[in-house]
């Protein structure tokens, strides 16, 4: 097979191939002055635990944002905690360390136990 004939088969396959992809976009914010989520053009707000003020997250979801908490893995019981007290969509964590299946099995559990809470790591 010369190259002319294996290109477009290569390329055609390629093309037929190819998986669509989607993102998210997650902001992370401190403390300070919020504008309301339309004029962000993002939706999906993430604080880290803890936060200093708890009128900070009342007040982001009142602006219509999607209120997300970011913790260690061994905060976790706290956030998922504080996570459904102040109405936020979910819990961030990182589970690329050495305790990652152990956050897992947690998670599994803890969406049974709050299933209106989303956790993504």
């Amino acid at each position: 097979m010369t190259f002319k004939k294996f290109f477009p088969a290569l390329l055609l396959g390629g093309v037929l191939v190819t998986q669509p992809a989607s993102g998210k976009v997650f902001l992370k914010v401190s403390q300070g002055e919020l504008p309301p989520a339309r004029a962000m053009g993002v939706s999906d707000l993430v604080f880290v635990w803890p936060v200093g003020n708890d009128s900070l997250l009342n007040r982001a979801n009142a602006l219509g944002y999607h209120v997300f908490l970011e913790a260690a893995p061994g905060d976790l019981s706290l956030v998922a905690d504080a996570a459904e007290k102040a109405n936020a969509v979910g819990v961030i964590f990182d589970a690329g360390t050495w305790i990652a299946r152990l956050v897992k099995t947690y998670c599994g559990v803890r969406r049974v136990l709050t299933p209106n809470c989303r956790f993504l790591s």
